[in-house]
C-alpha cells in the first residue's frame, strides 16, 4: 500500500510539473526537480584511489607499491613523516548543512604487525565561488577500525570537517595532506582515500546550482 501511495504521489506530481513545465524544458531537469525535494537522502564516499594520489610532500614522500603479489598500486609509508597529498571536489548531490569526513584506508604489513599506526592530516577548503580559505594545523585522526596484529589487517582512519565551520556547498574542493605521525608496524599500505558525505539529491545539469 505504501509504494502504491508514492507512486500515486509521483505520478500526479509529475503531471502537475508537466502541465506547469514550457514544453522546450526537458523532462530530465523535471524529473530531477521532483526527486530533489522527495528524495529521503544516502551517504556515499567521494573517492580517491591510491594509484591517483601523489605521494609528493613536504615531510618527505610515501612509497608507491609495486609488489603483484601484495599491495601493487598503493602507498606505502614505512616512516613517521612520510606524506601525500589528495583532493576531493564534493558533488552537486550534497546536502546542505552537514559535516564531511575524510578518512585513509589502510592495512599492515611487513615482518611486524603488532600494534597500529598513528596518521596525522591538514586540509584546505576551497569554495566554488569564492576564496580557498587557510590549511588547518596538522591533527591526528580517529582510528574507526583497528587493524589485528597480522598481515594484511585493515585500519581505518578518519577526520571530521564541520559545516559549521566551513559552509560546504557543492562542487566545492576539499584539498588534504596527510602523514604517518608514529607506527609500531613495518609497513601501512594506504590504499585508498575517501571524503564521507551526506547526499539529498540526484543532482543537477546546472554546475553551480542544483
Amino acid at each position: 500500500m505504501k509504494r502504491l501511495l508514492v507512486a500515486f504521489i509521483v505520478f500526479v506530481s509529475l503531471g502537475f510539473l508537466a502541465a506547469a513545465t514550457p514544453l522546450r524544458q526537458d523532462m530530465t531537469t523535471v524529473w530531477t526537480q521532483l526527486m530533489n525535494q522527495v528524495y529521503s537522502g544516502f551517504w556515499a564516499d567521494a573517492v580517491t584511489v591510491a594509484g591517483a594520489t601523489n605521494p609528493l610532500g613536504a615531510d618527505g614522500q610515501a612509497t608507491v607499491n609495486n609488489d603483484a603479489a601484495k599491495y601493487i598500486g598503493c602507498l606505502e609509508f614505512d616512516a613517521a613523516g612520510e606524506t601525500a597529498v589528495a583532493q576531493f571536489q564534493l558533488p552537486h548531490s550534497l546536502k546542505d548543512a552537514t559535516d564531511v569526513k575524510p578518512h585513509v584506508h589502510w592495512y599492515v604489513s611487513g615482518a611486524d604487525v603488532t600494534g597500529s599506526s598513528v596518521f596525522a592530516a591538514k586540509f584546505r577548503h576551497c569554495p566554488l565561488a569564492a576564496t580557498c580559505g587557510a590549511w588547518t594545523d596538522w591533527a591526528n585522526g580517529t582510528v574507526a577500525t583497528e587493524p589485528a596484529d597480522e598481515e594484511g589487517g585493515t585500519g581505518m582512519t578518519y577526520w571530521t570537517m564541520a559545516d559549521a565551520t566551513y559552509n560546504f556547498g557543492i562542487s566545492d574542493v576539499i584539498l588534504m595532506q596527510f602523514k604517518l605521525g608514529s607506527t609500531t608496524v613495518t609497513d601501512s599500505m594506504v590504499c585508498t582515500v575517501d571524503a564521507h558525505f551526506k547526499g539529498d539529491a540526484f543532482g543537477s545539469l546546472n554546475e553551480t546550482a542544483r
